[in-house]
């Protein structure tokens, strides 16, 4: 192939510079002779070049279709489960959420009358270290004391537990954090075949329409940009390559 390309060219610059001569000779008939045989030439070498082309896309594909079959199949297979994942993470932490927020409505009020009750008994006590209660003042302070530190003790288990409970429910970030992270390969992965597919039709000769970027992004602001230079270092690249092709 490529030495019958060889004579071809060959075979169109000798044509040429025939013409070249007859044009500096005067020879008109011989001219319009080697202009018809050069736009033939010209035409058989177009016709070839487009064959090539739609072999190389041909070829692009089938490679596509052999090598990505199955990172496809598992990827189409993997987003139903992926969703389903979500839903669970979206649940464990509405859960948790909700769990933590009744435990804090029964702790305030709880709170809310140590401080109260403890406000009262300073009081009194103030009272008594300056020797301004009665006998009967001093009675109902002792057994006001008693009471409230039963009160206390009992609350205060009750606080304990409460707080083990809320302790308790933060445990969902750990199993949410894998199946986000299982999400998140999942992404990654089918970014990845999608970004070979575009280079690969590119390569092939496939032209895409050159389109004005748009002013509004897309995408939300990355967490943790110090963290994550190579994920923003892969995602320039990602931007890059689809802003080239117009998309």
């Amino acid at each position: 192939m490529k030495n019958e390309e060889q004579l071809l060219t060959r075979s169109t610059l000798e044509k040429a510079l025939s013409l070249v001569e007859s044009l500096e000779g005067g020879d008109a008939k011989e001219a319009a002779r080697l202009v018809a045989e050069l736009s033939q030439c010209l035409e058989e070498d177009f016709v070839q070049e487009v064959g090539k082309i739609t072999r190389d896309l041909h070829n692009t594909l089938v490679d596509l279709s052999e090598h990505k079959e199955k990172n496809l199949k598992d990827i189409t297979d993997e987003l139903p489960d992926a969703k389903d994942r979500l839903e669970h993470v979206v649940k464990l932490t509405e859960d948790a959420t909700n769990k933590t927020i009744d435990v804090v409505e029964v702790c305030l009020p709880l709170g809310d009358r140590l401080a109260l009750r403890s406000a009262q008994l300073l009081t009194e006590w103030d009272r008594l270290q300056h020797q301004e209660v009665t006998p009967k003042e001093f009675k109902m302070l002792y057994h006001g004391l008693g009471d409230f530190l039963a009160e206390l003790k009992g609350n205060a288990e009750f606080l304990n537990k409460a707080l083990n409970d809320v302790l308790m429910t933060q445990e969902y970030q750990d199993l949410t954090g894998q199946l986000i992270g299982h999400v998140l390969n999942l992404v990654n992965h089918v970014e990845t075949n999608l970004v070979d597919l575009v280079s690969a039709a590119k390569g092939a000769g496939y032209n895409f329409t050159e389109k004005e970027k748009s002013t509004v992004l897309a995408e939300g602001p990355v967490v943790n940009v110090h963290k994550r230079e190579n994920i923003v270092a892969s995602q320039d690249d990602v931007d890059d390559l689809l802003s080239s092709l117009g998309l």
